[in-house]
């Protein structure tokens, strides 16, 4: 190997064809300011989100990516950065975060998380989500995609919601940054 990251040989000598099974054939990346702001904000956070499993376009956008997969049979693997989640007042249970195909309207990649904090008796809740999941690739044309986090809530305005803040302080006056990584990955 020469050195160049997540492209196979035969890439790279421009020989056309399917490259080797689990070769990194494309990364795209993308990055997003993501917050509801100061944590003494409450906020919404959309339409309700279905449990377990949100549908399209339920909770609220942070972030769109377009993609065109280079092979129609090859894996896409989806990552990204931690978001926090969480309530003011005990308006729900479930904190979703998906990745959404708005082009086919439908889910493709989805975490849930329900916890409780502080003393238990508050009945409150949060989460802390990322994406780390592959699907199968939908064939070669572009596609939008979108990420979006929501909660089963409802439109109550009792959240808090941000990624890790910009310069890795505590000050909550500072928006997040939500980042993701989209690999394709023959197959």
């Amino acid at each position: 190997m020469s050195g160049i990251i997540g492209i196979s040989p035969d890439m790279r000598s421009g020989v056309v064809g399917k490259p080797p099974i689990g070769n990194v054939i494309q990364i795209v990346t993308g990055s997003a300011v993501a917050s509801s702001g100061h944590s003494g904000n409450s906020v919404a956070m959309g339409t309700t989100v279905t449990n377990p499993r949100p549908t399209h376009n339920q909770g609220v956008s942070i972030g769109t990516q377009s993609f065109t997969p280079r092979f129609s049979n090859s894996n896409i693997l989806v990552q990204t950065n931690n978001i926090y989640m969480s309530e003011r007042a005990n308006a729900s249970d479930h904190f979703h975060l998906f990745l959404q195909d708005n082009t086919a309207s439908t889910v493709l990649s989805h975490m849930a998380m329900y916890a409780p904090f502080g003393i238990v008796t508050f009945g409150n809740h949060g989460g802390v989500c990322n994406l780390n999941h592959a699907f199968a690739s939908w064939g070669t044309t572009a596609r939008t995609l979108e990420f979006r986090i929501g909660t089963d809530g409802g439109t109550s305005t009792n959240f808090i919601w941000n990624p890790y803040y910009n310069s890795g302080s505590r000050n909550t006056t500072e928006t997040g940054q939500f980042h993701w990584t989209l690999k394709e990955i023959s197959q």
